[in-house]
């Protein structure tokens, strides 16, 4: 009996995932290669993906899916126009909502991501109108939205300021990021990586200092007990300028995937770097800290269970 019920359980939702996913094509080799493509669209494998995909819109030039999955694909390769392009293809296609309103949240975001804040107002609000079922998606664009309010309403003060980057001296890696100043503002330290994978490349915590002309200077490892052959990043500094917590996530005894430690400067050395234990540390991940003015607070992000 319970075998009985275990298998029409099974089929039940089968038929339910069948029923939900339905496909806008009935030609099984469009849907063969769709299927394919997204396999190397999840491996980020984007050039593949999107030769099945094409060839799979020559097998239907109505495929609905294939033109979204195809806006995705440009999405996550940051070729935002495209991405919008494709998305609207898609769209154009299919009067059902159910496809609708999953296009309608992607083209929000893309939107969104270019600055037209118009078009991304349209597509997010006839997202939120609709969707009922995904409290996540719903959050999200909830939040989208207000991003996109804010910035409408600020836009003309955004002109006021101007954007330039700092000089090839500082910009000279192949990837830099999360920069900290000193409360003096004569010393810029920052993540480093040496190459675009972020899987593989090594990071490292580096160190430019202001010459008496105001420039910056060529950047330097902060330190040897501080950086090894793995991965360190995403630091904050206290005002005075001795005390360092940053992210380390292999290779140091930890208690999660990354954890936050911290190292103190005595003269002109950095001590050896401690993990700050399990009142701030989790088996889950803890990284991007930043301290208070006077150094008793520290802030920082985790995706332990409980928080957001």
């Amino acid at each position: 009996m319970t075998r009985i019920l275990f298998f029409s359980f099974f089929i039940l939702i089968s038929t339910l995932a069948t029923a939900q996913y339905q496909l806008s094509t009935k030609n099984k080799k469009a849907i063969e290669l769709y299927t394919e493509a997204d396999n190397y669209r999840v491996r980020t494998q984007y050039t593949e993906a999107i030769e099945l995909l094409n060839q799979a819109i020559d097998k239907d030039k109505n495929f609905v899916e294939a033109y979204y999955r195809l806006g995705l694909v440009y999405f996550s390769m940051k070729k935002f126009p495209v991405a919008i392009e494709k998305f609207e293809k898609s769209l154009s296609l299919t009067n059902d909502v159910s496809k609708q309103k999953v296009i309608w949240y992607d083209m929000g975001e893309t939107f969104l991501m270019i600055g037209d804040y118009d078009n991304a107002s349209i597509m997010l609000t006839n997202f939120l109108n609709v969707e009922t079922q995904s409290k996540g998606k719903i959050e999200r664009a909830t939040k989208m939205l207000q991003n996109v309010r804010f910035a409408k309403e600020n836009k003309e003060k955004a002109s006021l300021y101007k954007l330039h980057p700092l000089s090839d001296t500082v910009n000279c890696f192949a990837m830099q990021y999360f920069p900290v100043l000193t409360a003096d503002q004569q010393e810029l330290i920052f993540t480093r990586r040496m190459g675009n994978d972020m899987t593989t490349d090594d990071e490292d915590i580096v160190i430019s200092r202001k010459d008496k002309q105001g420039r910056w200077t060529t950047p330097v490892s902060i330190s040897k007990k501080i950086n090894s052959a793995y991965n360190e990043g995403t630091c904050a500094i206290s005002a005075d300028g001795r005390k360092l917590i940053f992210t380390s996530c292999v290779g140091r005894k930890g208690y999660g995937s990354c954890d936050l430690f911290q190292t103190e400067r005595i003269g002109d050395t950095w001590t050896e770097p401690e993990n700050l234990g399990p009142n701030v540390n989790s088996v889950e991940w803890e990284s991007q800290p930043t301290l208070s003015a006077d150094g008793r607070t520290l802030y920082y992000v985790t995706d332990r269970r409980g928080g957001y």
